[in-house]
């Protein structure tokens, strides 16, 4: 079995300290890699970002009962 974690800043104490851990448990193996995601990805996502219409969202607690129906 293959797990990946996300570990948003992998310099803090917990983060250092939890990859540690991870690394002497004798049943697993970990694989450190920087994911990098391409400009014209990024570009795709600020585009969206920017399209988007406020007005079109709906409210949470509206939806919240919708689904509770």
């Amino acid at each position: 079995m293959k797990l990946t974690l996300n570990i948003q800043d992998a310099s803090t104490n917990k983060a250092l300290s939890l990859i540690e851990y991870l690394k002497s448990l004798d049943f697993l193996t970990v694989e450190q890699e920087e994911m990098i995601i391409p400009e014209w990805h990024q570009q795709i996502v600020r585009d969206r970002i920017e399209s988007l219409e406020v007005s079109k969202f709906l409210d949470w607690d509206d939806v919240k009962e919708t689904i509770k129906k």
